[in-house]
């Protein structure tokens, strides 16, 4: 088991809430770790045990489930179908990912009030259906897309950071990048931003009755 480099836990039967098992793991070389459909009532994932990870995919984790992701090298990060109360874990994983590529949710409900991205490395972000979410700042010089679709509460900020105290950004010009908000609910602010900002080209806007 200390050799496993990738690691599926998969319920194939169906959800069964009367199985909760917790995930606190010494898996010093896994790289890629897939939760699917698995009614946890801990995950555990750390520098100290599981350092290596690079590849994260959580599916159905329980709202009650107690989950910590702390991973210095996590480079890809999905999850679906997830709502919580408590978003903290989620910004400890954020401000440890520091070479973060790729973050992608579907229906990842975290009653928050922002989401803060910051990686040198970081291309890719996509928030369909983060119906919760009101704000987003990013440190991404790197970034190409960002998907906003059918976020119904973005009446906050959206803030594209050039600089940031923790890293160095690197030569040259920062990328542009693609913002779609297809459905999407966002305020005046952020319509500006995506107007004005001259990294970024928005797709999905239909009509000013969609911003407020």
């Amino acid at each position: 088991m200390p050799d496993v480099r990738v690691l599926t836990i998969r319920n194939t039967t169906g959800y069964d809430e009367s199985i909760q098992p917790t995930l606190n793991l010494s898996l010093p070389k896994l790289k890629t770790l897939k939760l699917i459909d698995v009614c946890f009532s801990k995950v555990n994932l750390n520098k100290e045990m599981t350092p290596s990870i690079e590849e994260l995919f959580m599916q159905n984790i329980p709202d009650e489930c107690d989950v910590t992701v702390k991973l210095p090298k996590l480079k890809d990060f999905s999850m679906h179908y997830y709502s919580a109360d408590d978003g903290g874990w989620v910004h400890d994983m954020l401000a440890t990912a520091t070479k973060l590529e790729r973050f992608e949710s579907y229906k990842f409900r975290v009653y928050t009030s922002e989401l803060r991205f910051a990686s040198n490395d970081l291309q890719y972000i996509r928030l369909h259906r983060a119906e919760c979410l009101e704000s987003l700042s990013i440190y991404a010089p790197k970034l190409e897309y960002l998907n906003l679709q059918a976020c119904y509460g973005m009446q906050g900020h959206l803030s594209i950071l050039e600089t940031h105290p923790n890293f160095t950004r690197p030569p040259g010009n920062p990328s542009s990048f693609v913002v779609d908000v297809t459905n999407a609910c966002i305020s005046t602010s952020i319509l500006h931003t995506l107007q004005n900002n001259p990294r970024i080209t928005y797709e999905g806007y239909e009509s000013d009755d969609d911003y407020y």
